[in-house]
């Protein structure tokens, strides 16, 4: 393993590569591979990222930069990344639509990694990245062994993702220093010792599942819980700790006749929120028990068609439930029949197709059915719990058409009302059950980083899949770059995946980290 010393100048604006067009003294910063220098022009920022050291050359990638001149004289090639060698400079410029400032970059050497060296102070808009252990410390805004971070670290692989030294300012206070990147807690330890325990109280198997409010449950992560239960075998007894504000309406039935097929028994238990389809999944256990914090939902649905109407200020489709439509029906039937221009009597539906495409009425109606079809689906996995068919249809029928919101809460009371088999949760294991929910918010709220105005990082786990020995996890890291066109922030140098916690191999690491190369990335997780 190498590092580097990186040479930058400021170079005059759009001048040659001459003694004289240089205007700023040249700073040299010590790197290491996966580090970053950020340089800053007037109007936006640079994160020269450092992809490979060798014994004398390194590959940087340029984060959107173009070569003015090439280091070996040659004429210059427009890519993501350039390759210096020891002696060697090269000038980057901006793009023409964001500025034209220039700077030199030399590689000055390539040593063997062995005691860092302090980088030199970064002039006004150069920046460094200080040595790896100092960095960990600066940016672990959690109690995680310096090398477990060092190893989730690696994983990120963001070529951008080390900060500047810090003084003690802001960034508003001193613009020079950049920004601390900010990570997600892991809390391993803590997650991996509260499903032990309930895994003693309970007499059985604990699987969690758990998405963030901006993620929502998705089909594919049917292909995860397989893993879990290989894992754990075939069991008398599963129970699905669940939070969920829900997702797509048929991601329920693959992870039920996995968990049905792999247990006698299978229970659901919500500490939290089980919205939507998350309360459609629950509808599959023989019993769900319920903490005091825990609550269903309505099971109906909303559509955003792309023939609904428009957002104002913007072209996406607002969402129609067909609650909204059967309401809207119910107050025109209730108005009586309206006249036209020409004076003719029309209908109800003729009125709505006015402001709603019979398109979108159409799949509003189709979706809706599906809805009723898998929770009775749900149901009839154990349908001795509910005595008949037509209980089962009854009860399909009332959660998806007698609560006045989509999101209206269900408690304990209501859901023995209607007839689910549920139970409330000891206090003992509910004390325990919220510690977990408080944990998992903890690793799953979205840390986000504001490198200029119209410019941010993220970083997260939205989605969690956890049993004993195991989480699996939707990983992201991104950039988002707000487009003052379209209005839109659109992703850049996104390399989110799933990925692998298991326990340590060495009694220094809790856990290692694996990348789930061969799987979907599932793209809908949390905003994408």
């Amino acid at each position: 393993m190498y590092k580097a010393t990186i040479s930058i100048r400021k170079v005059k604006t759009n001048l040659p590569q001459t003694d004289e067009a240089l205007q700023s003294e040249k700073k040299n910063f010590e790197v290491n591979e996966k580090e970053s220098i950020l340089i800053a022009s007037a109007s936006k920022k640079y994160f020269l990222g450092i992809v490979s050291i060798g014994a004398n050359a390194v590959r940087i990638n340029t984060d959107g930069l173009i070569m003015f001149s090439n280091p070996d004289g040659s004429q210059p090639v427009t890519g993501p990344e350039i390759v210096l060698r020891v002696g060697q400079t090269a000038v980057l410029t901006e793009p023409p639509s964001a500025g034209d400032e220039m700077w030199e970059i030399g590689l000055v050497n390539c040593v063997e990694k062995g005691q860092m060296l302090v980088a030199k102070t970064p002039s006004e808009n150069l920046q460094s990245s200080p040595p790896e252990n100092k960095q960990i410390n600066n940016i672990a805004n959690s109690p995680i062994e310096e090398n477990q971070f060092s190893k989730l670290k690696e994983a990120v692989d963001e070529s951008f993702m080390m900060q500047s030294k810090n003084s003690g300012k802001t960034m508003e206070q001193n613009p020079s220093i950049g920004p601390k990147i900010r990570f997600p807690k892991v809390n391993w330890k803590e997650t991996q010792t509260i499903i032990g325990s309930l895994e003693e109280r309970l007499k059985s198997k604990v699987i969690c599942y758990f998405t963030a409010s901006n993620a929502s449950m998705n089909e594919h992560h049917a292909d995860f819980f397989l893993d879990h239960i290989r894992q754990m075998g075939e069991q008398e007894k599963i129970s699905l700790v669940l939070v969920s504000y829900g997702g797509g309406i048929t991601s329920p039935l693959r992870i039920s006749g996995i968990l049905r097929d792999s247990c006698k028994t299978l229970e659901v238990i919500t500490p939290g929120r089980c919205a939507s389809a998350a309360t459609m999944l629950s509808l599959c256990a023989d019993k769900i028990i319920m903490s005091p914090g825990g609550y269903l939902t309505a099971i109906d649905c909303s559509v955003s068609h792309e023939l609904n109407p428009k957002e104002p200020g913007s072209n996406r489709p607002v969402a129609v439930s067909v609650d909204q439509v059967k309401r809207i029906l119910k107050f025109l039937n209730d108005e009586g029949p309206a006249k036209d221009k020409e004076g003719a009597y029309e209908g109800a539906y003729r009125t709505l197709f006015k402001y709603l495409h019979p398109l979108a009425v159409a799949e509003i109606d189709r979706i809706s059915s599906g809805s009723e079809r898998i929770a009775i689906m749900m149901m009839k996995m154990h349908i001795k719990d509910f005595g008949s068919e037509e209980k089962v249809i009854s009860i399909a029928k009332r959660l998806i058409n007698d609560y006045p919101t989509h999101g209206f809460p269900i408690l304990f009371d209501e859901a023995k009302e209607i007839g689910l088999p549920v139970e409330k949760a000891d206090k003992g294991i509910a004390n325990i059950l919220w510690d977990l929910v408080k944990l998992y918010n903890s690793i799953t709220l979205l840390q986000t980083t504001n490198l200029a105005p119209d410019f941010y990082h993220g970083e997260g786990f939205p989605v969690i899949i956890e049993s004993k020995d195991l989480r699996t996890s939707y990983m992201e890291t991104y950039n988002k770059r707000f487009n003052s066109v379209t209005k839109y922030w659109n992703y850049e140098n996104d390399r989110s995946r799933w990925v692998n916690f298991k326990p340590g191999k060495s009694s220094e690491k809790s856990f290692d980290l694996f990348e789930l190369d061969a799987m979907d990335s599932g793209v809908p997780e949390g905003e994408k």
